[in-house]
């Protein structure tokens, strides 16, 4: 089975590698340069669940002339499912939730699902 990659990933691994290209650096100059541990860059450039955050993204940006938007959604923009009325506990949970359970298996998630609608009858019969 291929494993995913976000839809971004692909867009981080030509920037760093066309910068490598154009300047004739390795990849621990690539990694200085992003102020990045060269173990952590080549987790962003290999592990389909790793993302790196914005400050790096922002100075691959800088470094290759991209815009942010070639590595990311929006940066500024709210988490997926938030809306206008969410509060900051709502961006927050939906922004780590979400970052943890793409790192679940298929049988994890299911699991968590199971336990999220068990927790969610309790709290409806409740009140």
């Amino acid at each position: 089975m291929e494993k995913e990659i976000n839809p971004y990933q692909a867009n981080f691994k030509q920037a760093v590698k066309d910068l490598r290209l154009s300047r004739g650096i390795t990849l621990q100059v690539v990694a200085n340069l992003l102020e990045l541990d060269i173990n952590t860059l080549h987790d962003y450039l290999y592990k389909p669940h790793s993302r790196p955050g914005r400050d790096p993204l922002k100075l691959l940006a800088g470094l290759t002339g991209r815009p942010m938007t070639d590595f990311d959604d929006d940066p500024g923009a709210p988490p997926e499912g938030a809306t206008e009325d969410s509060s900051e506990m709502d961006r927050f949970m939906l922004r780590v939730m979400g970052k943890d359970l793409s790192k679940l298996t298929e049988k994890q998630k299911r699991n968590a699902l199971d336990q999220w609608n068990v927790m969610m009858r309790g709290y409806e019969s409740s009140e």
